[in-house]
């Protein structure tokens, strides 16, 4: 199969922190799936971390706490974007190495 032919979903996400392992968790989560080089499908959540957002990461990301008031949490929504993901042939994420 081409990669021109096959199915792909572009990946990007906001997060609190730099690292997970640090208690870092993921604000806004967008993808977009592109079929036979057609994008076909987007999504984009803001999410309620269940944890307070330092202010220097509302300065980078521009997500204020009162933004996420009433958002759903990734275990909300991430039964979705599992499903999208698991579907296509590729994944791209941007900026991995930065968001892990």
């Amino acid at each position: 199969m081409s990669w021109k032919d096959a199915s792909w979903l572009f990946v990007d996400t906001e997060t609190t922190g730099l690292k997970v392992s640090d208690g870092a968790r993921v604000i806004e989560l967008g993808w977009a799936r592109v079929d036979n080089m057609v994008i076909t499908r987007t999504g984009n959540w803001i999410l309620d971390p269940g944890v307070p957002i330092p202010s220097e990461i509302q300065t980078i990301t521009g997500i204020k706490p009162e933004d996420l008031v009433g958002q759903p949490s990734f275990k909300d929504v991430s039964r979705k974007f599992f499903n999208e993901m698991s579907s296509v042939d590729y994944m791209m994420a941007f900026n991995v190495k930065f968001d892990k």
